[in-house]
């Protein structure tokens, strides 16, 4: 059994501003890249398997 993750938008808002330097004043530029690393973030793991900090079961 297994259950699918990703990144918490609080989360990948700070990896944007950190990796990508962009910030919410970038408007729809800032907010597809969000969008983009926590689609990028998904992934499966095993239902007995902590999640991880930063993540969240979607």
């Amino acid at each position: 059994m297994s259950k699918m993750i990703q990144m918490k938008e609080s989360t990948a808002k700070r990896e944007v501003k950190q990796e990508y330097g962009l910030s919410e004043s970038d408007g729809q530029t800032f907010w597809d890249r969000v969008n983009w690393v926590i689609g990028q973030s998904r992934e499966e793991i095993d239902s007995k398997d902590r999640i991880p900090a930063g993540y969240e079961e979607c």
